[in-house]
């Protein structure tokens, strides 16, 4: 009898083997789609939670920026964890709500630290305050990010005011600054620069090289180009002008608005030029801008118990020529860059003169006095003689290197 071959186990053990393999390739591949959901996820929550973060602390920065008159420092208690001062946080800086996204809700603080004397000794010296901000995943409290910037408020450059509370305290300018050049100065000018800086002419766009003095006589005062160009509107009040795509200034200025703000608190002190007068506000004294647009400014604004003043010309007003013996002891801005010649015969200033553009053609028997202005504003003390103003703009910029996002 013939034996009967068995076929069946090769049969199982070759399903068995192709069955393994199938196995593993499935759990691989599963094993490979969990990886890259799981990468997916982990870098959806990382954008998320540094866009939560990044937005605290540009908004922290913004509220900073705005509110530098009305910050309330106190002495660190034990679990502040910072080395010297910090911002009433409870207080004063509003809270900063929760941000929601794809995937997750973020939770979001801020931290700010004053990291030097809040009132320096010497007032050209700025303040530096460090700003935190954490985003934290309300369903996943591992998940967080902090950035973290230095901000600095004072004196920015070789121009402009010291401030140590983002008040406007000491202006100090030189006597004559530009935006642009200088040239064909004739008559009997004179400049006296401001004895601690010594700087007769200085320009915010241009160069020392296309200041020409001509015959103005600088009484051993320099010529220097501001460090970072800027706009001389920027420069001055720290606001940059509107502009549209030819490069022409949009209405009524940026600088403009904030100083016919402060016209109705100050009217007394604080003069916007146009041409008609029909913008003054109610308590100001009386005075005429004699010939229309490019005519002449007659009014003394030289009262011991006022000054300084600020003298804003439009640029609707153009450049009047302060004559006839005219005494002006602050700030004069020119906000007309197309001033051919604003020649003024015997006027006087004691405090800066700025114009917008280049000056040209001024063949004046002038004279300006550099000098700083101590405009007030600081402190809980208001004896009614200053002008309580604020140019935080001007006085507030980031410390470069300072950010970090780790």
């Amino acid at each position: 009898m013939r034996s009967t071959r068995q076929t069946g186990v090769a049969t199982l053990a070759m399903s068995l083997i192709l069955l393994l393999i199938a196995t593993v390739i499935t759990i691989g591949t599963s094993s490979a789609v969990t990886n890259e959901q799981r990468l997916s996820g982990t870098d959806s929550r990382s954008k998320e939670v540094h866009a939560a973060a990044s937005g605290a602390l540009q908004t922290s920065l913004q509220w900073l920026e705005e509110n530098l008159e009305d910050v309330v420092w106190r002495n660190c208690e034990s679990d502040d964890n910072c080395a010297v001062d910090e911002l009433r946080v409870a207080d004063t800086l509003p809270a900063i709500g929760d941000s929601s996204l794809a995937t997750d809700a973020y939770g979001r603080t801020v931290a700010i630290h004053l990291l030097t004397d809040a009132n320096p000794a010497e007032a050209h010296m700025p303040v530096v305050v460090r700003v935190s901000a954490t985003a934290t995943a309300l369903s996943d409290s591992h998940i967080s990010k902090t950035f973290t910037t230095e901000v600095m408020i004072g004196k920015t450059s070789i121009f402009g005011a010291a401030s140590s509370d983002g008040t406007l305290t000491a202006f100090k300018a030189p006597p004559v600054l530009v935006e642009s050049c200088m040239s064909n100065v004739n008559g009997n000018p004179e400049i006296h620069p401001e004895p601690s800086t010594g700087i007769a002419i200085g320009t915010t766009l241009g160069n020392t090289a296309c200041i020409n003095p001509g015959k103005f006589d600088l009484n051993g005062g320099s010529i220097q180009a501001l460090g970072t160009p800027m706009t001389l509107s920027e420069t001055v009040f720290g606001l940059a002008p509107d502009y549209d795509n030819a490069g022409n200034v949009i209405g009524a200025s940026r600088a403009e608005a904030m100083l016919r703000q402060l016209e109705q608190r100050e009217p007394e002190r604080v003069y916007v030029i146009d041409l008609d007068n029909s913008n003054n506000p109610a308590g100001q004294p009386s005075y005429s801008l004699n010939g229309g647009k490019n005519g002449n400014w007659h009014t003394d604004l030289d009262d011991e118990d006022l000054r300084p003043y600020i003298l804003f010309f439009t640029k609707e007003a153009g450049c009047p020529k302060i004559n006839g013996g005219t005494v002006v002891w602050g700030l004069v801005f020119y906000e007309d860059a197309n001033c051919s010649s604003p020649g003024w015969g015997s006027g006087t200033v004691y405090g800066s003169v700025a114009v917008s553009g280049s000056l040209s053609s001024f063949n004046a028997n002038a004279e300006v006095h550099g000098l700083a202005l101590d405009f007030g504003g600081s402190g809980d003390v208001d004896d009614g003689t200053k002008i309580n103003t604020s140019f935080t703009n001007r006085h507030f910029s980031e410390i470069p290197g300072a950010w970090r996002d780790f």
